[in-house]
C-alpha cells in the first residue's frame, strides 16, 4: 500500500520529522480564520502554527502529495485545487471534469479516486477513477447510496470507502480492475467512516459509532484485531497517520469546536496539537522538500 511514504522521513522526538535529505515534515490542517476555513502549517507537535492561505473561500479534505511540497484540497463548491506549501502559497485548480466533488484520494501512479455526486441526485454519491496519465475517467461504484471517503490500498490496486444509507454507514473494499463493493468490517458499528491506512498498509484507522459517541478505532488490513484507540465525549473525525506510522492525528469535538489531537496506535501519549477554543479540522502531514522555511 502506501510504502512510498516511508522514505520521506525519520522520526524526531523534538516535534517534527526530518527526511534524510533535510526536508522537514509539518502538520497541515484547516482552521476557521476570519470567517473562512484556511490552510495552516505547524510543527508536527502543533507548535509554531502559521497561516498558509488567506483567500476568501473554504478549504476542505486536505491530502498530501508524496515526494512533493504540495497539498491537494477541495473547496466549498466541490472543486479540487493544488496548493504548494512554499511561500507564497499558490492555489491552482485541478480540473477533473466533475461538477461537485465530495471527497477524493490521489496516488502518484494510480491517479485519482473521486467521490462525486450523481447529476441531480443529492442522495447518490458515486466513486470514479481518473488515471494519473489523464486518461478517460471510469465509473467504479454506482449504486444508489452515498459512497464516500475513497482511499487507495495495495499501491493503487484496490481501494476502501464508506457506504452510507438511512443513517448507517459501513466500510467496503473493492479491486480497481474489477470494481465491486465487498463489506470490509463485519463488526456491529452503527456507523463506520473516515478510513486511513497506515504508511506500511498493515493497519487501518477509522471512526466508528457503536453507542452514543463516534470513537477512533483500529484494525489490521484483514479487518481483524478491531479495537478502540480513543473515545472522547462526542465525535472523533478525519484521522490520518504520521509518515512513519508512529502517530495518529485526528479532529476531536470539544463542546463548541473541533480541536486537533494525536495519539499512539496503542492508545498512549494522547495530546492536543491545536489551540484550545480554535476550530481546526483535516490534519495531514506534509513534507517541505525545500527544507526548513516554515519552522
Amino acid at each position: 500500500m502506501r510504502k512510498w511514504f516511508i522514505h520521506l522521513c525519520a522520526l524526531s522526538l523534538l516535534g517534527g520529522f526530518v527526511s534524510p535529505a533535510g526536508a522537514k515534515v509539518f502538520l497541515a490542517h484547516t482552521r476557521l480564520d476570519q470567517g473562512h476555513w484556511q490552510v495552516w502549517l505547524a510543527e508536527a507537535d502543533g507548535k509554531n502554527p502559521r497561516p498558509l492561505t488567506s483567500s476568501a473561500w473554504d478549504k476542505r479534505s486536505l491530502r498530501s502529495v508524496p515526494g512533493k511540497s504540495e497539498i491537494l484540497l477541495r473547496d466549498n463548491q466541490g472543486q479540487i485545487y493544488r496548493l504548494g506549501i512554499s511561500s507564497p502559497a499558490r492555489e491552482a485548480k485541478a480540473d477533473l471534469g466533475f461538477d461537485v466533488v465530495k471527497d477524493f484520494d490521489f496516488h502518484p501512479q494510480a491517479g485519482w479516486l473521486v467521490a462525486a455526486y450523481a447529476p441531480n441526485a443529492l442522495d447518490n454519491v458515486c466513486i470514479w477513477h481518473v488515471p494519473a496519465s489523464a486518461g478517460a475517467k471510469r465509473l467504479l461504484i454506482l449504486d444508489p447510496y452515498l459512497n464516500e471517503t475513497p482511499r487507495w490500498s495495495d499501491e493503487g490496486k484496490s481501494f476502501i470507502f464508506a457506504k452510507a444509507h438511512a443513517g448507517k454507514s459501513w466500510l467496503c473494499r473493492s479491486q480497481l480492475a474489477e470494481p465491486k463493493a465487498q463489506v470490509f468490517l463485519t463488526q456491529n458499528f452503527v456507523t463506520a467512516s473516515d478510513p486511513a491506512w497506515s504508511p506500511d498498509g498493515s493497519r487501518l484507522v477509522f471512526c466508528g459509532r457503536t453507542e452514543a459517541t463516534v470513537d477512533l478505532w483500529l484494525c489490521s488490513n484483514q479487518a481483524r484485531d478491531v479495537r478502540r484507540v480513543y473515545g472522547g465525549s462526542a465525535i472523533e473525525a478525519e484521522p490520518s497517520w504520521s509518515l512513519d506510522g508512529a502517530w495518529i492525528y485526528f479532529a476531536t469535538w470539544q463542546e463548541k469546536n473541533f480541536r486537533l489531537a494525536r495519539i499512539r496506535p496503542d492508545g498512549k501519549d494522547f495530546g492536543f496539537v491545536s489551540p484550545e477554543g480554535t476550530d481546526c479540522r483535516c490534519p495531514i502531514l506534509v513534507s517541505d522538500d525545500i527544507g526548513g522555511q516554515h519552522g
